[in-house]
């Protein structure tokens, strides 16, 4: 699967698919799900100028299945023309929801509705990394 012409594997090149979580059409989630995600200040589209290098980047959440069967949660930042600019991933045991909650000028990647699991998306200088840190919740 490609979303706007780009491959999942231009992602990691161990994927075999990406399926892209959404909330407009075709929703991945009820609409009352995504009244819950919404309602607790979380997305699964933000857009921002997180490295600060002057590009509006477009992050978006999914969920990928490695060509062995692997699963990944996984973001990733086009450029408004959708060229891919930036993108991460971690392996799980199963698929499942992430989302993103931005705090000011800071962008995490949440794990679960509650749990309080997410890492800090930071800018190093040169490329996007997570920062993990502690669980808050």
């Amino acid at each position: 699967m490609n979303f706007k012409n780009i491959e999942a594997t231009a992602l990691n090149s161990d994927f075999k698919k990406i399926s892209i979580l959404s909330c407009k059409l075709p929703a991945t989630f009820s609409a009352e799900e995504c009244a819950e995600i919404d309602g607790n200040n979380l997305s699964l589209t933000v857009e921002g100028d997180f490295n600060s290098d002057g590009i509006i980047e477009i992050w978006r959440i999914g969920v990928a299945k490695s060509k062995q069967g692997q699963y990944y949660k996984v973001l990733f930042a086009t450029s408004k023309d959708g060229k891919l600019l930036h993108s991460l991933s971690t392996k799980y045991d199963r698929p499942g929801f992430s989302a993103f909650l931005v705090r000011g000028d800071a962008l995490s990647w949440v794990m679960c509705m509650e749990c309080g699991h997410l890492a800090d998306v930071v800018w190093s200088g040169e490329t996007f990394m997570l920062d993990w840190g502690e669980d808050y919740g």
